[in-house]
This record gives structure tokens, sequence and C-alpha cells, in this order.
């Protein structure tokens, strides 16, 4: 999750390229056993160039793995029917790396925020039994 923070950040001075969506739609994700969950996911797929090469890429944003609800998800796609053309955001390292929305989802920010806050209890927890 660090990593995707990271990256998230890094993105905001990423150069700019114009790509075409080919494909989006919201993805129903089902989870679970007896208590099954249901949750959704805006899927978009585009294609873009850089140096003369096609690319493609399914990537939004980074920590854009995140499971909405399906109206949030239908929200996110109606932003990128198929055949627009969008602005794309891609790595200058690693050109088959972009993205359609620079800096990070704010899930990831929660996740992360998580993760520290259990790293802290389990830290207390461990001091507390020496």
């Amino acid at each position: 999750m660090l990593y995707v923070a990271i990256m998230g950040l890094r993105s905001k001075t990423w150069p700019l390229t114009t790509g075409k969506i080919i494909a989006s739609e919201v993805r129903k994700k089902v989870s679970g056993g007896r208590s099954r969950s249901v949750s959704y996911q805006p899927y978009v797929f585009y294609e873009y160039y850089v140096g003369g090469n096609k690319m493609q890429s399914e990537q939004l944003a980074f920590g854009d793995r995140l499971q909405v609800s399906v109206k949030r998800a239908q929200k996110i796609i109606e932003n990128y029917p198929a055949g627009k053309n969008i602005p794309v955001y891609y790595n200058p390292q690693k050109h088959t790396q972009s993205i359609l929305i620079v800096g990070n989802v704010m899930g990831v920010y929660v996740m992360l925020a998580f993760g520290l806050i259990l790293i802290g209890l389990g830290t207390v927890g461990i001091v507390r039994k020496w």
C-alpha cells in the first residue's frame, strides 16, 4: 500500500499524452462463503501512444482496485465512454505504466492509516507482554 501511495504522488509530475477509451463497464465482484458480499469495480480499458508506440492499460488511478458501490462505479465510468479521447499520464521511466487520474484515490490513505493503526496496536501488545 505504501508503494501505491508513493506512486500516486509521483504521478502528479508524469508527462501527458492523448488516449482513447476502448471499453468501460461496471464489474461485479462476489466474495465470501456463507456471508457473501457483493461489491463493484469500474473497469476502463484504453490505449495511448508514447514515442509512436501503442500502449494499452486498464488502470484508472493508483489504488483504483478498491471495491465501491454500484452507484459510485457507474458514476466513474460515465466519464469514460467508449470512443472518447482522454488525457493519459504515463510513467516516463516505464511507458507501459499509465493512469487517467493523477494522485491517489482516497481509499489508499484509508488503507494506509488502517495498516499503521494495526501495526501500532500490535506493537503496544508486544510491549505490554514484556
